[in-house]
Parts: C-alpha cells; structure tokens; sequence
C-alpha cells in the first residue's frame, strides 16, 4: 500500500485548520514549515524504506545499503531545503537544512563510515565533503547577494 496519501493528509493539515479556523491560522503560522519539513522527512524514508522492504516495515532488519541511502537522502534534502529557503528568503528552511544537515554529517561519521572499509569509506568522505563544500558555497552565495 502506498505511503502518499496519509503523508499527503498530514502536509495539507494546517492550511485545512487554517481555512476551518481563520482565528488559529496566526497561531500556527510559525509552525507550518517545521511541520512540513517533518512531514517531508518522514515520507521520503517511509518511501525508500518501502522500497527496500515492501509494507511491512517491521519485518525487515536495515540493512547496510539501505542505511547509506538514508544519509544520501537526508543530504539531498537537506540542499533542496537549502535551495527552497534561499529562493523563498526563508530562514526557517535554511535553519532545517542545516539541522538536517548535521544529523546526517553525524550518522555518516558514527553509523555509516564504521561498516565501510578500504575505498568505500574514502568515497563516503569524499562525496561527504563534496556535500559540504556545495553547500557551504551556496551559503556564501547567498550571503554575499544577500548584503549587496
């Protein structure tokens, strides 16, 4: 069963409070885009977990590979949230790429990069570091146009 329409409920839920409740759309106003970036978080990985081990999540240990998508996938959102809050001058969105962003440098050294061996584990840090190069000329880009 596919994963979308539940997660699609979830991603609609405060703009359908906010028209249901005009009075606590101010409110949860700040909320929306951490909400969202959850939501967002949670279906990809709910996604690519089903992919590797159908439905039922449960049954299936993760294994190695599935392990190292999840921090590839983590960084690849974590530069779209980065691209999304650059394009819409959101700082909320740059604050979550960078969490995101983290957490995934931290699995990358501590879970992914102790099962690797050899040239494995130099290409992990490579395209690790690559990452972060990326992202850290699109800060200053960023900054640099920001100050003009």
């Amino acid at each position: 069963m596919p994963v979308g329409p539940a997660f699609a409920i979830a991603f609609a839920a405060p703009r359908v409070i906010g028209s249901i409740l005009p009075d606590v759309e101010a409110r949860i106003a700040q909320g929306v885009a951490p909400w969202h970036m959850i939501v967002m978080l949670l279906f990809a990985y709910a996604s690519l977990r089903q992919l590797f081990c159908g439905s039922v999540f449960a049954l299936v240990p993760v294994g190695e590979i599935e392990s190292i998508f999840w921090s590839v996938l983590a960084i690849a959102m974590a530069i779209g949230w980065l691209l999304w809050g650059i394009r819409r001058s959101a700082r909320s969105w740059r604050i979550g790429s960078l969490v995101l962003m983290l957490a995934a440098i931290a699995k990358v050294f501590l879970i992914d990069a102790a099962g690797l061996e050899g040239l494995l584990r130099v290409a992990s840090f490579l395209a690790l570091g690559f990452s972060l190069i990326g992202i850290g000329w699109l800060y200053s880009r960023f900054l640099r146009s920001d100050a003009n």
